[in-house]
């Protein structure tokens, strides 16, 4: 039985939830928290595609999506909808109540990741092996949701080659001077 802690903590609404199915389990292997979300039997008058009122259940279909809550970092949502098939034989799934079509990651975690890049110790790649993402997901989500306007260059830059011994691992150090 999953806790209602736990569906507060990742914006679910209780009421699409089947709580007595639903459990967490957690991977020692990939350190994951997985949850699994089974969603309660909706009342279908029609489908959606040519509105036949008659319409049966062909079966479930798991979506896997990975979030984050504020003090766990890896959890991977398993859901589990069900697939309806009108008579005319179109077939349709249940709303995935977390995210849209087509994602893999839920906004609460886009702003997790976007949050821990603040920090100024922090790389791509670091960030990306926390929330066990990709380092190009990383880098995509910062150019797309941050936009940084770039500043203007002063009218006199002074440019400067200069050799430093004490560098151990690179023997010239290129100094940029502005008179402003």
């Amino acid at each position: 039985m999953l806790d209602d802690l736990i569906i507060k903590k990742l914006c679910i609404l209780s009421n699409v939830i089947d709580k007595d199915k639903s459990y967490i389990t957690f991977d020692s292997n990939t350190l994951y928290n997985i949850i699994e979300l089974y969603l309660k039997k909706e009342d279908i008058n029609q489908c959606p595609v040519c509105s036949s009122k008659i319409i049966y259940i062909r079966g479930t279909k798991i979506s896997k999506l990975k979030t984050a809550a504020v003090d766990m970092n890896k959890i991977l949502v398993r859901i589990h909808k069900r697939i309806y098939r009108c008579e005319n034989g179109h077939c349709f799934s249940q709303q995935n109540p977390l995210k849209g079509e087509g994602r893999i990651i839920t906004t609460q975690m886009e702003v997790l990741i976007l949050n821990a890049l603040r920090n100024k110790n922090k790389t791509y790649s670091s960030v990306a092996t926390d929330f066990g993402v990709s380092n190009s997901f990383v880098i995509n989500l910062f150019d797309t949701k941050v936009s940084l306007n770039r500043l203007k260059l002063p009218p006199i830059l002074c440019i400067d080659e200069v050799y430093a011994n004490k560098l151990t691992k690179y023997s010239y150090a290129c100094i940029l001077y502005a008179f402003q």
